[in-house]
């Protein structure tokens, strides 16, 4: 659940003072994730921490080097706005952390709720990070998967933080907020959600998808690579296909609604009236 009016952009705005609490701009990524389980996620981890490893049921986001994050299994995006954690393998432990690299968003939305969750099961903490052996390798991955169910079964709420992040996009630097998961309340989680929130989202999902279609016209125009561009130009044709198949599916769903409720509203009619056809005449 997204609680503030969070406006999620791939370019905010180019100086740190236009951004607005109001309408709090957060990183989205264009990078899309499709690893679900951490095969091979590098070959060096320590000895024996792969199987365990294995079991996480978020996505891996491989970075340079044998450092690697982990997202909430809805993720769909390399950003961090869905990010649980980052991770730094050792010669005989892992390194867990938010991530203070200097690529892409610089928080892991999901961390706060891990980092209450390694402190209260007594995970070393030093400097900002938590150290995980084999001894406790097990218990780490059982709180990750907790994290992810939790996420998938709507328990978390998104809020914009009054922190500021930047990121450097091609040539210039972009200004953000950083945005964090909490634990939702008991009585938002029994509250079923009203088909109209469908409708809702669909106009949520399609603003995305026209703001990532101008931040990739702008894009394209700083980019200078001919194949890139006809590679990127032949995956725009591929989801045009999409849209046009979404839209088919779309309106021929809305002409069934619509004549749904003619029936009804016709069977109605029908049950008012009298069994020979006739409707009784009124008595004064």
């Amino acid at each position: 659940m997204i609680k503030s009016n969070i406006v999620f952009a791939h370019l905010g705005p180019e100086r740190p003072d236009l951004l607005d609490p109001l309408h709090p701009v957060v990183y989205e990524g264009t990078t899309l994730l499709g690893r679900r389980r951490p095969n091979a996620i590098t070959s060096k981890l320590p000895a024996g921490f792969l199987p365990s490893l294995e079991k996480i049921q978020g996505k891996i986001g491989r970075i340079k080097g044998n450092n690697f994050h982990i997202y909430a299994a809805d993720a769909n995006q390399a950003d961090g706005i869905n990010r649980i954690c980052y991770i730094v393998p050792r010669a005989d432990f892992l390194l867990i952390s938010e991530y203070g690299g200097a690529r892409g968003a610089n928080y892991s939305g999901l961390y706060p709720i891990l980092r209450s969750h390694l402190q209260s099961n007594h995970f070393q903490e030093e400097a900002d990070c938590f150290k995980v052996g084999k001894e406790n390798l097990e218990l780490f991955v059982a709180i990750i998967n907790q994290i992810v169910e939790n996420k998938l079964n709507a328990r978390y709420v998104l809020e914009a933080s009054s922190e500021q992040d930047s990121i450097f996009i091609v040539d210039k630097r972009y200004y953000y907020f950083k945005a964090y998961w909490s634990e939702e309340a008991r009585e938002s989680q029994i509250q079923a959600p009203v088909p109209a929130d469908k409708c809702a989202q669909i106009t949520d999902e399609l603003t995305k998808i026209e703001r990532i279609i101008y931040d990739t016209v702008t894009l394209g125009l700083e980019c200078k690579n001919i194949e890139e561009l006809e590679a990127a130009n032949a995956k725009i044709s591929e989801i045009h296909s999409l849209l046009n198949q979404c839209s088919d599916f779309l309106s021929s769903y809305a002409n069934a609604l619509q004549k749904a409720k003619q029936f009804s509203s016709q069977a109605d009619e029908h049950k008012g009236a009298p069994a020979n056809g006739k409707r009784t005449a009124k008595h004064n």
